[in-house]
């Protein structure tokens, strides 16, 4: 029995992609399934011995499905973004009977911009015709519309929360056909006697792009405002595009400038996975304060499993999610969050951070339920999945 996942980007990336190769890890690692194909843009250079990795453009992404379906014996099909490969593969595997599962990342299915974050530097809660055509122009809304059509050929849809899937059920996607699965993280950053070591005290820790959706400005302005309170605090900014001429970091770099407090804002760029937990263990803070309506945003996860206090706006999925200090989306609400755990410090008192796996409960446990899923599609018939029990045995019958 094969299993045919599909992502823009593969296995190499951000969140995504991540969480993707988590998945397939752990299906590797129960030999779940004899081979593991993996569908990417052509762009995309995943490599990862225990798959079979294809390769397609957007034109060509139907027939690259249709054969490596009928060549492989694939038995199950699994989509995740295809912004950039197109919806046409779930259209070819449709046509070959095979079951389809959408796990749901962001909102490119509906959105144009795919983060719900307009072109006039604001969150979108819902959409609407007028307000899309004028951000993101006729053409593109029309596409938006065969997206949807197309998605909603796909038999269930996995989301991270409630509100993730409530959000798409309103703008009728896969309506009737979610599944909510708590997300995963990576057990590397899985340290709870790390919240017993001495950590760098009044230090802010940010892990991320630079863009404005991510809230990297937003953290600028609220340090602005703690420094006026713990003069001895530091900003470190981790991630990719910190380019010295970098637009948003020359953004950032200015608005501390024109403050006097450059000299304690660091742009560290990427890190290993390994640097990264050290430098969320060793975090005085970690603020996750993204504009978007954030879908999961897993670095909270990873600092609060390595033990850091988080400060997290209350945007998105976070809230039902996380169990971070949760603020207003505003520089001074964030000031007022960080400044909380900052007296703390002061104090030497430790603040009790619920551990990571009360959230998440187990990684094991949630990788189980995505397999009984999985098995689930293969071994009912698919219509039994949206129906009583009581119709499902009359048809078995």
């Amino acid at each position: 029995m094969n299993i045919l996942i599909i992502n823009d980007c593969g296995i190499v990336g951000s969140g995504a992609e991540i969480r993707i190769r988590l998945l397939i890890e752990a299906l590797v690692k129960r030999k779940t399934f004899s081979e593991i194909h993996v569908l990417e843009h052509e762009t995309s250079f995943s490599h990862l011995k225990s798959i079979i990795v294809h390769r397609c453009s957007t034109k060509n992404s139907a027939s690259v499905t249709d054969r490596i379906i009928k060549k492989n014996n694939i038995a199950i099909v699994q989509v995740h973004n295809l912004a950039r490969i197109s919806t046409r593969p779930i259209v070819a595997a449709k046509k070959l009977k095979k079951p389809v599962i959408f796990f749901l990342h962001d909102y490119w299915p509906f959105c144009g911009r795919r983060y719900l974050f307009s072109k006039w530097h604001s969150a979108c809660s819902e959409t609407n015709i007028l307000k899309c055509i004028r951000c993101i122009g006729l053409p593109s809304y029309f596409h938006v519309l065969k997206t949807k059509r197309d998605l909603n050929q796909c038999d269930l849809g996995i989301a991270p929360s409630r509100f993730c899937s409530e959000l798409y059920e309103r703008h009728n996607l896969l309506k009737s056909k979610w599944r909510v699965v708590t997300p995963w993280i990576d057990e590397l950053f899985h340290s709870p006697l790390s919240a017993n070591r001495k950590r760098e005290k009044y230090t802010i820790l940010f892990v991320g792009p630079l863009s404005e959706a991510k809230g990297a400005h937003l953290l600028a302005e609220a340090f602005i405002k703690v420094k006026k309170t713990f003069q001895k605090a530091k900003l470190y900014y981790v991630g990719s595009g910190q380019e010295e001429k970098n637009q948003d970091r020359t953004h950032i770099e200015n608005a501390i400038k024109n403050a006097g407090i450059l000299s304690s804002v660091y742009f560290l760029g990427e890190k290993t996975p390994e640097q990264l937990k050290d430098a969320y263990v060793n975090a005085g803070v970690y603020v996750c304060c993204p504009l978007w309506p954030e879908v999961f945003g897993q670095t909270w996860a990873q600092a609060l499993a390595c033990g850091a206090p988080v400060v997290a706006t209350r945007v998105g999925s976070i809230p039902e999610l996380s169990p971070s200090l949760l603020v207003d989306p505003t520089p001074k609400d964030l000031a007022r969050g960080i400044i909380r755990i900052f007296e703390q410090q002061q104090k030497e008192e430790s603040y009790h951070w619920p551990d990571i796996l009360a959230v998440v409960e187990s990684i094991e446990k949630i990788y189980s339920e995505c397999l009984k899923i999985v098995f689930d599609m293969l071994r009912r018939p698919l219509e039994c999945l949206f129906s009583s029990e009581s119709d499902c045995s009359s048809k078995r019958t």
